[in-house]
């Protein structure tokens, strides 16, 4: 499939392998009820897709565009999503697990209650998301931009100078 386009393409009660999706273009993907295990999505364009009840397990994933994206029981485990475009993503019960982020762009998400367990979020864009409720336990959190957006996430005792560095920065101290 690298490098194909389509419309309104779905995937429903499926598992996926190895599948290559690189540098496709799927506007209004719907993938539904499916395990997508080591794929890759590297440079897929996947706007508008709705995501439901998916898991996502080390899946190769950077670059990719989910913007304005519907994520609702979605997954990513052990997966490659450095420099992904996550811009306007609206969703619920969504977790990162062990996954790369470093460079991901959430501007304006809105997924209250996100878990990111263990993941390099390094350079992470956060401005105007909204993530109230979110989990960063154990995540590497350098460099994150819209630090002042993270109203009502819980972090562990180890992140505290990691977060309060960009923190300073935004509001001027």
């Amino acid at each position: 499939m690298s490098g194909q386009s389509g419309r309104a393409v779905e995937i429903v009660e499926s598992r996926l392998l190895g599948a290559r999706f690189a540098a496709v273009e799927l506007d209004g993907l719907r993938v539904i009820q499916a395990v997508v295990n080591d794929c890759d999505f590297s440079g897929a364009i996947l706007s508008r897709a709705v995501i439901d009840a998916v898991e996502f397990d080390g899946c190769r994933m950077s670059g990719v565009v989910l913007a304005g994206a519907r994520l609702r029981s979605v997954r990513f485990v052990r997966c490659k999503l450095d420099d992904a475009n996550f811009r306007m993503v609206s969703g619920q019960d969504v977790r990162f697990e062990d996954t790369l982020l470093r460079g991901a762009d959430f501007y304006e998400a809105k997924l209250p209650g996100v878990r990111f367990f263990d993941c390099d979020l390094s350079a992470v864009e956060f401005s105007k998301a909204d993530i109230d409720g979110a989990r960063l336990h154990g995540s590497r959190l350098d460099g994150l931009k819209g630090a002042a957006y993270l109203k009502g996430v819980a972090i562990d005792p180890a992140q505290v100078l990691p977060l309060a560095l960009p923190l300073y920065a935004e509001v001027g101290i």
